[in-house]
């Protein structure tokens, strides 16, 4: 069988409700209806109820956890993955079994200033870490089999919590810069944020609905969750280095704009 999460996911759909999946996690079959059998221990618990609230289901699993698997939720780190090194660039990386992940620990300086950190098994298993920030460009499918594989990891902890990646933004066309603007030329790309102000007063407010619903689509498709996005902030000095991200200098546009993007995205 191969290593590759991707070829080994498992789906259940059930009729009118969620779309079960899981590459090792079992799945409880109760009155024709699949759960994930989350904590693994083959008992069908409130959190594993997807018919129940959100907020009903954390609070009943929060008090499965232990101590350091709550605060580890605390913490959200830049990560690696193992075919894209390129923005680590004193970093050799040990690739694991399905060729995806970066085994090997992290021991360098990045902008936001020393990390030592352990290869991503390691991390995800013993550390108990959920939240990571992705910085490489990669293609749709290699990210879409990198997110698959760390989910296989968190499925195989004693408590499965899935892995959240964090992104900057990768539908805009821009200038590569660690921490900022990590990716471009791979997702469907417009105009940086500017551009796109430019264009809505160009023409209409349809040009941010189409925006929104394109980055949704395909961050949703990948497998993204988070987004470091775009900023409510006025841009009114161009020495500042995050203008990249803003829709301009007209508060009543800006507004207007984030009025269509949020609930879209």
């Amino acid at each position: 069988m191969s290593r590759k999460a991707s070829e080994n996911i498992r789906i259940y759909r059930n009729n009118g409700g969620a779309v079960i999946s899981t590459v090792s996690r079992r799945v409880l079959e109760i009155d024709g209806l699949y759960f994930k059998d989350i904590d693994g221990s083959g008992v069908f618990k409130p959190f594993d109820d997807w018919r129940l609230p959100p907020s009903e289901r954390a609070a009943a699993y929060v008090k499965e956890l232990t101590l350091e698997e709550k605060v580890a939720q605390l913490f959200i780190s830049d990560w690696r993955m193992g075919r894209y090194l390129e923005a680590f660039k004193d970093h050799e990386g040990v690739l694991d079994e399905s060729g995806t992940l970066d085994e090997a620990e992290f021991i360098d300086h990045t902008i936001f200033g020393e990390q030592h950190l352990p290869g991503t098994t390691t991390l995800l298993r013993e550390w108990f870490s959920r939240h990571l920030i992705l910085r490489a460009n990669p293609s749709v499918a290699d990210l879409a089999d990198w997110l698959n594989q760390l989910q296989a990891v968190a499925e195989g902890c004693r408590h499965f919590i899935p892995v959240e990646v964090a992104s900057n933004s990768r539908n805009e066309n821009g200038e590569i810069v660690f921490g900022m603007n990590d990716a471009g030329g791979v997702f469907a790309t417009y105009p940086g944020t500017l551009g796109i102000a430019a264009a809505i007063i160009g023409s209409d407010i349809s040009v941010a609905d189409g925006f929104a619903e394109t980055i949704r689509r395909e961050w949703n498709a990948a497998g993204l969750r988070k987004g470091y996005m775009y900023m409510a902030d006025v841009a009114t000095d161009p020495r500042w280095q995050r203008t990249y991200g803003t829709f301009g200098e007209d508060p009543e546009l800006i507004q207007e704009i984030l009025r269509h993007i949020i609930p879209r995205i």
